[in-house]
């Protein structure tokens, strides 16, 4: 079971409890009524209040992560590429609009493509896979999690693999290519301060060695 889970489960319990000592008299309480005298357990609520307030101080900044991760909206990786979702029960559908290409003209003119795939809701951080045919004739795929944090925002980790058009069984070897990157799709307002910084400078991408920034032997889509 997942702590998010367990967390829940906890609070639901202690509130559940402190309801049916709230409200549920015990036998000397009956005892004492049943006799005319009145009397309200008064001390007992207040310490289980106290007990209930605790641990939903202890246990608050867990509640966040208990909230399912909706992947349906427009996503922004590292690159300024722009994945636009909408899910439709358990499939995925949508746009994907690539700022950079192996080859131009490899993702279309427009350099972008629809986007087809499934999503599982099962749990609280939504699991997805889906693909995008290019224009160009090359395929490719990512699989990943979308993460709910603390602070309310999302983040979608993805991993991806690029098929490109092979002439012949011996091309084989080299038309599947995968990064060991990993891709992070935010929601919009992320600022990707490497990528400025890089745009100011007047470098190009493949000046700074870094898989996130530049992907060997071509650039990541």
């Amino acid at each position: 079971m997942n702590p998010p889970f367990i967390h829940l489960g906890l609070l639901a319990r202690l509130f559940v409890d402190w309801l049916a000592m709230l409200y549920s008299p015990s036998k000397t309480e009956k005892s004492m009524r049943y006799s005319g005298t009145h009397f309200k357990s008064s001390c007992m609520k207040m310490a289980v209040t106290k007990y209930l307030l605790f641990w939903a101080v202890i246990l608050g900044p867990f509640l966040p992560l208990a909230i399912p991760c909706n992947v349906t909206g427009i996503w922004k990786n590292e690159l300024g590429s722009v994945l636009h979702i909408q899910i439709v029960g358990s499939e995925l559908q949508g746009l994907y609009q690539s700022a950079v290409e192996t080859a131009p003209g490899a993702t279309g003119p427009e350099q972008q493509a629809k986007v087809l795939g499934v999503v599982n809701h099962r749990g609280l951080q939504t699991s997805v896979a889906f693909s995008v045919l290019w224009e160009g004739g090359s395929c490719s795929s990512w699989v990943g999690q979308c993460f709910q944090l603390p602070d309310g925002k999302r983040v979608l980790k993805t991993m991806w693999m690029l098929r490109s058009m092979s002439l012949s069984p011996a091309d084989n070897w080299k038309s599947t290519r995968y990064p060991t990157a990993l891709h992070q799709y935010h929601e919009p307002g992320w600022e990707r301060t490497r990528l400025s910084v890089i745009a100011e400078s007047g470098l190009s991408r493949c000046s700074f060695p870094d898989e996130a920034v530049c992907c060997p032997l071509l650039d990541c889509l």
